[in-house]
């Protein structure tokens, strides 16, 4: 069965932006499935997002460098396709979105 909405986030440099996104897609009965592609952010995104969003299934991208926003989403589409991600839509967005 396919979850309801698998997001793409793009980000780069902006954790506090991040995290209140995260934090706010968690608590999304219809979201699962969370890619975010960091654009080479100069902190470590790992350690940001090592946190327990108990609703979110995050699979966290580093890229080498700052493709910008459309390298980002071409790279995180590019992986959802690939990979088969069980979902009925896609919600594109990037660090700052407000759902």
């Amino acid at each position: 069965m396919y979850n309801d909405v698998c997001v793409l986030i793009v980000t780069y440099n902006r954790r506090v932006e991040l995290l209140n996104l995260l934090n706010k897609l968690d608590v999304s009965s219809s979201v699962k499935n969370v890619v975010i592609i960091d654009n080479n952010s100069s902190y470590d995104i790992k350690k940001s997002i090592d946190v327990d969003f108990i609703n979110l299934d995050i699979s966290l991208h580093v890229l080498d460098e700052n493709t910008g926003g459309s390298g980002g989403f071409n790279y995180g589409m590019n992986y959802i396709v690939k990979n088969k991600l069980m979902c009925n839509y896609i919600w594109a967005m990037d660090d700052d979105g407000y759902p």
